[in-house]
């Protein structure tokens, strides 16, 4: 005779108090996703019943262990493919539901299971704790089916702002990457999104992102990734983007002259990387292209030197002149050798010399510099 289970686990109502319904299901879908980037064949979905209020997210191959009733146990902690990371998952989701009304169920199909999770006062720890109460259940269905009832229309619909992957959810125009895609429609600007999850908006984002999990470090509580991570992973997305010919140097100057986004903050670490390079020689071109023998210069220094020479100094928006820094230090020194290379006095070429290499020495350096050349006849 098969036999009824209850598995305490020592988890209290009250863990996690802040979080709310979006909260919990976001563990779920999260869970159900990773599953499919791990195994494409074990197909994530989710329905809802509007008539009974059920709500159920499935996956065509997936299977409970007894052992994921542990705190910290995950079959997916070593993966960077998918983003949860912290082994707690359906376990907190079950808290949470029940917290607030709802009843969290798990038919566990391939182990002819049902899970049945509920609040009971415990023996052991003379507290009130969440409990599983396992319960044979022979079928003859496949995969795991979590149920949650007593879901109301409202909460189920807030859900579209958690998962753009929800039944019947606006297709977004996006540009695909090694990284992840790129939204380039204006509403979704600043919008990000790591495997389809809503993290956090980011005003001082010019495009909307959703990143592969892989590349970017998500918060325990999912709302926030790392700022270091983002700017640097959109900078290469960036880079890619233009390098496939999905985006151009014009969208790269936008954003550039705005000066206020992130999104290509880091872009000069990756004139160290082919795609890099390949951007840099565009921009390259296309400064020539619209500035005829022109020096690309970010700062008033370089602008005055340049002028000194009597080359044509043209401002850049900050990032772009990190890009193309080289570039500008090559010129200039062509632009100096050439002019120093004119019928000057040795004086006159000291203090053409002095004039251009001013701010790579120290204020006394420059003073003695210039008391030796006033003794030049």
């Amino acid at each position: 005779m098969d036999k009824v289970r209850k598995i305490e686990l020592t988890i209290t109502p009250n863990y996690v108090s802040d979080w709310n319904f979006q909260d919990a299901v976001r563990e779920l879908i999260q869970n159900g996703t990773d599953q499919q980037t791990l195994d494409p064949k074990n197909v994530f979905g989710i329905s809802y019943d509007e008539q009974e209020n059920i709500l159920q997210l499935s996956n065509s191959e997936s299977t409970l262990e007894i052992n994921t009733l542990l705190l910290g146990c995950s079959t997916k902690s070593n993966n960077t493919d998918t983003v949860g990371q912290f082994g707690e998952g359906y376990k907190i989701a079950a808290l949470v539901l029940n917290r607030l009304g709802k009843t969290f169920s798990v038919y566990n199909n391939s182990k002819d299971e049902i899970w049945i999770s509920k609040f009971e006062y415990s023996e052991v720890f003379n507290e009130k704790v969440l409990m599983f109460k396992i319960i044979p259940n022979h079928t003859s269905n496949d995969g795991l089916v979590i149920e949650i009832e007593n879901v109301t229309s409202d909460e189920y619909n807030s859900l579209y702002d958690v998962w753009i992957g929800m039944p019947g959810a606006e297709n977004h125009k996006a540009i695909e990457t090694s990284y992840g895609r790129i939204f380039t429609e204006k509403d979704m600007r600043g919008e990000i999104f790591v495997n389809g999850l809503a993290v956090e908006k980011e005003k001082n984002l010019y495009f909307g992102y959703d990143f592969k999990p892989q590349y970017i470090t998500v918060e325990r509580d999912r709302k926030s990734c790392s700022t270091w991570d983002m700017r640097s992973t959109t900078s290469k997305m960036i880079c890619e983007a233009i390098d496939n010919g999905d985006l151009n140097i014009k969208d790269l100057m936008e954003i550039a002259n705005d000066g206020s986004f992130y999104d290509i903050c880091n872009i000069q670490y990756q004139t160290y990387t082919e795609k890099g390079r390949k951007v840099k020689d565009m921009i390259i071109s296309d400064f020539d292209e619209n500035n005829h023998s022109a020096i690309p210069v970010g700062n008033q220094s370089d602008y005055d030197k340049v002028k000194k020479l009597g080359g044509k100094p043209v401002f850049v928006p900050y990032e772009i002149a990190q890009i193309v820094s080289g570039t500008t230090e090559e010129r200039m020194k062509e632009l100096a050798e050439e002019s120093w290379g004119r019928d000057f006095s040795v004086k006159e070429k000291l203090q053409q010399w002095r004039d251009f290499y001013e701010n790579d020495f120290s204020s006394e350096a420059i003073e003695q510099f210039d008391k030796i050349i006033e003794e030049l006849e």
